[in-house]
């Protein structure tokens, strides 16, 4: 099963909010599992456990211009 795992983090966390409404269903349906990392730690303890069970895992950043570095940095 793919994971998705989305740095639901102010300011960029209510694009999310929007995104996981759209995408109701198809987790209903069981066609991925939703991770939501509040803090650089949990984010990467749920890509470690995506990648450690073998899952395709997407991680997704939402921010805005004045949070840009904070989320850059994550990505290194």
């Amino acid at each position: 099963m793919a994971r998705l795992v989305l740095s639901y983090r102010n300011p960029g966390r209510y694009a999310f909010n929007v995104l996981v409404g759209a995408l109701a269903p198809e987790l209903a349906l069981g066609g991925f599992r939703l991770a939501l990392a509040r803090t650089p730690r949990e984010l990467e303890a749920e890509l470690r456990a995506g990648v450690d069970a073998g899952e395709p895992t997407l991680v997704a950043w939402s921010f805005y211009s004045p949070s840009l570095a904070e989320c850059a940095a994550e990505q290194r």
